[in-house]
């Protein structure tokens, strides 16, 4: 929950990844306001105020920016108290500064360009769904190079067998995949779309013809074979509503029971009676019946896996009317009955690029712009001294240890030929003695960077057992590769706040913000929550303010004639509890009769299956003289009531248990206005008139 009110305050306060980019021609960074010392300029509170607006075409008139300078000079006496009380300097808001810092510099740390075509592919994919069957030989855990050659051999005697027509594909999948979520099925992953797998997995399926088969690719999984069945159209996100009956193991009718339900509900729905109501009486899908059987909007690709639930999908796409229902069918889930709602067709490419930027920085793909950035920071800050022939040079000297695990550093020379390691420039050069570790493989950005600092990162992923499989120049090549790219990003993320004004601005509102945010927590959210006796004293000042309007304690019944409701008045006179009278009547029918009880005010009647009900109940006054006294409500649009008034609960306070959370929150609207009056009295704030008088003449604008 804190977490949930963190993101949501700071985001008053942080500014958006859609930063506005117009600014005005004479800005002046002239100061504003102090608030306790702090000052904030012009530019500050120009750019906080106008970050989300379009101002060609927004109207902003003088009191919106009083009104937004006040929150902001709230905002800052809340800051400075937060810096005076020492919050920036906790371990807990450091080490959270650290954690925002790492993810807000991703979003720096790529190549825009490549970004932006890693959009467009990703987005020209979401236009069609794929379905495809898949063989995965999977990599052991700590695999070596022996692992994956073993996987190798084994997934391509599997795929020259395919070639060769000497075993299906779906057959190869139950035989041999090691994804056994899918192999029971034959490999069939059902329908996906572009960004569910990895990017791998993604581009070999959509790079292959329908009814044809990818060669044999590798994932961080292992290696796959993939076998594309079927590729349709993305017509976009269809409203789907469900109901189920279930069946087997999980199910509390029989078979022949809940065929026998389903086809009532059915005949029901031909008829006319509402899907919703059918839905929350009797479906026993638990994620959906509470919402009418409502599953949301999902499209040809959700659920990638579960075949059951794409073929509800499926079927309500099939029916093509809103509104239309199908007939009953079977699944491992049970009997179904779904319902065709609205369709909402799959947004442009302008609408999607914040959510497709979103998902491809934390996908695989995001590599190839990583990689496109490496590149440019290297023609711009990278400089190799000794480099790749000095690395050559220690591969050359690791020794045949390397390869059983008896590799040790102290094995290394000490010293070297300058001409071992550099390109000579003279003959008297070539015999230098250097000192190996000291010898300087690269700078960036003019730092030097030295053997020491690789040596040191051999030490650390050398493996024990050795490199059997790779030869010592190809696995300390490789690793240097790694090490290199490393530097290159650490540089880049180390000077962003100069190298990137958009990354400065937001680093630093980020910063102010949670500062802001810790320190309110303490001053008002904690304190609501564990002031007992502040928040007991509150609520009694104010308990007048949390009624309960009149209620009814109701037992009801929904009978579907006047015959059958008598019946029910009857065995409830003598006694009979509820789910015995559901049992005798919903025998023949399992929608004769359906039960609610709960305590009710006039506007719950959507928790019982007419609203209708309560108001009748409500506008009688003989409901109300009784208790535990049972009546024949009568015919209440389709339904005949039987209901047993408890008791008559009139207008009241709620006790504080009842309405802690309401109570609790304006209890600390009033912690948040004693602490900023308090803040108030403590510092000074001074505001310059004529540069607010300014910042109005450039932005007002009410036409």
């Amino acid at each position: 929950m804190k977490s949930m009110m963190k993101k949501h305050f700071v985001k008053l306060f942080v500014l958006s990844f859609c930063l506005a980019t117009a600014w005005m021609a004479n800005a002046q960074n002239s100061i504003l306001f102090e608030a306790g010392g702090l000052k904030v300029n012009a530019d500050e509170f120009k750019r906080q105020f106008t970050k989300n607006l379009d101002l060609k075409n927004a109207k902003i008139s003088e009191a919106e920016l009083d009104e937004y300078l006040d929150l902001y000079v709230k905002f800052k006496l809340k800051l400075k108290d937060a810096y005076d009380n020492g919050v920036d300097t906790t371990e807990g808001y450091v080490q959270e500064m650290m954690m925002y810092r790492q993810q807000l510099a991703a979003n720096y740390l790529i190549d825009k360009e490549v970004t932006e075509q890693l959009m467009k592919e990703a987005y020209d994919r979401m236009q069609y769904g794929i379905r495809a069957a898949h063989i995965l030989i999977m990599f052991k855990p700590n695999y070596t190079n022996a692992d994956t050659l073993e996987a190798w051999k084994k997934i391509n005697s599997i795929y020259k067998d395919l070639m060769d027509g000497k075993i299906s594909f779906a057959d190869a999948a139950k035989q041999y995949s090691d994804d056994k979520g899918t192999s029971e099925n034959g490999g069939d992953l059902g329908f996906f779309t572009s960004m569910q797998l990895v990017y791998p997995f993604e581009n070999a399926a959509y790079e292959t013809p329908v009814g044809s088969m990818s060669n044999v690719f590798r994932t961080t999984f292992g290696y796959h074979i993939v076998d594309v069945l079927d590729k349709q159209e993305n017509k976009g996100d269809l409203n789907v509503s469900s109901i189920l009956i279930r069946t087997g193991t999980v199910g509390k009718l029989t078979e022949a029971e809940a065929k026998k339900k389903i086809d009532d509900i059915y005949t029901s729905l031909k008829n006319g009676a509402d899907f919703e109501e059918l839905a929350r009486k009797h479906s026993e899908d638990f994620d959906t019946k509470y919402s009418g059987g409502s599953m949301g909007m999902i499209n040809i690709s959700s659920n990638v896996g579960r075949l059951e639930m794409q073929e509800l999908f499926k079927k309500a796409n099939d029916l093509n009317t809103e509104g239309a229902v199908s007939e009953p069918f079977l699944n491992s889930r049970g009997w179904n009955i779904v319902r065709r709602g609205a369709l909402k067709k799959l947004g442009d490419y302008s609408t999607m690029r914040s959510y497709l930027k979103t998902q491809i920085q934390n996908d695989e793909r995001s590599k190839k712009s990583i990689q496109s950035l490496i590149e440019q920071i290297k023609k711009a800050d990278f400089v190799p001294t000794a480099d790749e022939k000095a690395v050559n040079f220690v591969a050359s000297k690791v020794g045949a240890g390397f390869s059983t695990g008896q590799y040790k550093r102290a094995d290394l020379p000490v010293s070297v030929k300058y001409c071992d390691v550099y390109i000579a420039n003279s003959k008297g050069q070539c015999a230098q003695q250097l000192e190996l570790g000291g010898v300087e493989l690269f700078k960036i950005g003019g730092m030097p960077y030295s053997m020491n600092g690789f040596l040191d990162i051999i030490d650390m992923y050398y493996p024990k057992e050795g490199t059997k499989d790779v030869a010592p120049k190809v696995w300390i090549a490789n690793l240097y590769e790694s090490y290199k790219k490393e530097k290159l990003l650490q540089y880049q993320d180390e000077h962003l706040e100069e190298k990137n004004t958009d990354f400065r601005n937001i680093y630093q509102e980020y910063k102010e913000g949670i500062l802001m945010f810790n320190r309110q927590q303490t001053m008002v959210w904690d304190k609501s929550n564990t002031d007992s006796a502040g928040l007991a004293n509150f609520y009694e000042a104010h308990k007048n303010e949390y009624l309960w309007n009149d209620r009814f304690n109701l037992q009801v019944y929904n009978t579907n004639s006047k015959k059958d409701m008598k019946g029910v008045y009857k065995l409830m006179k003598k006694g009979w509890v509820p789910d015995s009278v559901l049992k005798k009547y919903n025998f023949e029918n399992s929608l004769s009769i359906d039960y609610r009880t709960g305590k009710f005010e006039i506007s719950d009647g959507f928790l019982l299956t007419d609203s209708a009900i309560l108001t009748t109940i409500f506008n009688n006054p003989k409901y109300r003289s009784t208790n535990n006294k049972i009546y024949k409500v009568g015919a209440v649009n389709n339904d005949w009531i039987v209901a047993k008034v408890v008791e008559f609960m009139p207008k009241q306070p709620k006790k504080l248990a009842e309405c802690r959370g309401s109570v609790a929150a304006k209890y600390q609207e009033e912690l948040e206005r004693n602490w900023l009056a308090d803040l108030k009295n403590t510092y000074n704030v001074q505001i310059n008139n004529a540069v607010l008088a300014q910042i109005k003449q450039e932005l007002v604008n009410t036409k």
